[in-house]
């Protein structure tokens, strides 16, 4: 027997949040806010909106990394160049 869920429907803000963290997650200072506020506010609903905010969480987090790396790699050759 499959029972049916009826979650609630996301609202407009939950809706531009999920876009805005999918389409600022480069935007470092406010991407991680804006990716846990989208998330946060669509944890109850399904469908596009939980995915993109999903999404640009998953590529702030990305994108942080991948900085951090790229920030230890400068200052490693950096330190090499002076010693």
């Amino acid at each position: 027997m499959n029972a049916e869920v009826d979650m609630e429907r996301p609202g407009s803000a939950a809706k531009a949040l999920a876009v805005a963290s999918v389409g600022g997650f480069w935007l470092l200072p406010f991407s991680p806010l804006v990716a846990i506020a989208a998330i946060s506010m669509t944890s109850e609903t399904t469908g596009w909106p939980r995915r993109l905010a999903r999404t640009g969480g998953v590529l702030c987090i990305a994108y942080t990394t991948a900085l951090a790396l790229l920030m230890s790699l400068a200052v490693a050759r950096l330190i090499q160049t002076l010693s």
